[in-house]
């Protein structure tokens, strides 16, 4: 049992809305090897995905390209584009490689930590920064469980100022699950 899968068994009487951005054939693998797990260890969830809903609303769809933009930017504005329910314990953003300043990962989450006072966990992830404060995005308070999916973005994220609400921790990609 790796760091992920441990965490999902602590949590396993709580209520998840997992968030993902989407994506390719790996992202679906990640999606699948992660809902494996919730199943297993009988986690309920939710699961929203940003790309079906803006490709069946285009106004959605608009805003995030408005999101987008906004942070490119350096602003802090920004539109709604999931609605989390109000039942979710836990707010769950699915891994992959989309927490970075090349994708727009940081926007979603930046967004629906600015409307849902729920503990957030990041699945698996490989992170990259230059420019995004990520961890900044976490001096609300809020409880916050990184994961990261290899050492060089433990290591990226641990070379940031960290509050003591956020923590990291490290497990396998969950497509290979």
């Amino acid at each position: 049992m790796d760091a992920f899968e441990e965490f999902l068994r602590e949590h396993s009487g709580e209520r998840l809305c997992t968030v993902t951005p989407g994506g390719n054939h790996g992202d679906t693998l990640i999606h699948m090897g992660l809902i494996k797990k919730l199943d297993e260890y009988g986690v309920g969830y939710t699961s929203l995905n940003l790309e079906e809903v803006y490709g069946r609303d285009a106004v959605t769809g608009l805003k995030y390209v408005l999101n987008i933009a906004s942070w490119k930017m350096g602003l802090e504005a920004g539109f709604q584009l999931l609605q989390i329910p109000a039942d979710a314990d836990l707010i769950l953003f699915e891994g992959g490689g989309y927490m970075n300043d090349i994708w727009y990962g940081p926007v979603l989450l930046r967004q629906t930590l600015k409307r849902n006072p729920q503990p957030v966990v990041v699945a698996p992830q490989s992170y990259w920064f230059e420019s995004t404060d990520l961890i900044g995005y976490f001096r609300d308070g809020r409880r916050a469980t990184l994961f990261c999916r290899e050492l060089k973005s433990l290591e990226l994220l641990q070379g940031m100022d960290r509050p003591p609400n956020v923590d990291l921790k490290t497990s396998g990609d969950t497509a290979l699950y």
